[in-house]
């Protein structure tokens, strides 16, 4: 008995042709929060290099746990790349913008995180994939694909190589530091 028929009227009732399209309306109330998961990922994909330098200066970064992190940093980095691509196709300017952004996102993490090594990065990087998860939620229907597949994933291949480190929890340190308004402005203006 062949299946497929079925199958493919099951397929099209759960999977749109098309992707709906998003009103002027919704398109302004997204926009700040999915600008938002860029620069958490970007921010994110640094943390976890950061990660790696920390660990291996305790002694803590060999066999399994370099494969799972360079796995969990290499699925972030596929996120960010497509996150920017998704963006950065609507406007030429965004990528100057948004190297921008990015700088100061980083140099606010730097000078309002006061943990030290290995802590700090640790730390970072997981309040990092709980804002970008966050965000990502935020936008409703819109939400990037790439971080449902892959974000969760990431986060489970850090939490698999148990670093001896306690999560301090500092989600609200980080939200209130990183600003995305300049981005999301310049990017209103142009679109």
């Amino acid at each position: 008995m062949n299946n497929r028929p079925l199958l493919h009227r099951m397929r099209a009732k759960i999977v749109p042709a098309t992707p709906p399209k998003a009103t002027e309306e919704e398109g302004q109330r997204v926009l700040p929060k999915a600008v938002q998961v860029i620069i958490y990922t970007a921010c994110l994909h640094s943390a976890l290099y950061d990660l790696q330098d920390e660990m291996e200066a305790i002694g803590e970064f060999r066999h399994s746990k370099k494969k799972w992190l360079k796995e969990a940093t290499d699925k972030i980095g596929y996120i960010h790349n497509a996150l920017y691509k998704s963006i950065g196709g609507y406007n030429a300017l965004f990528g100057r913008w948004y190297n921008t952004q990015l700088e100061l996102a980083e140099q606010t993490i730097n000078e309002c995180v006061l943990l030290d090594p290995p802590q700090r990065a640790y730390n970072i990087a997981m309040a990092l994939f709980r804002m970008t998860d966050k965000a990502n939620e935020g936008c409703g229907r819109w939400r990037c694909p790439a971080v449902l597949a892959h974000l969760p994933t990431a986060k489970r291949l850090i939490e698999r190589c148990a670093f001896p480190i306690e999560d301090k929890q500092i989600d609200f340190i980080l939200e209130s530091q990183i600003d995305t308004n300049n981005l999301t402005a310049k990017i209103e203006d142009k679109l």
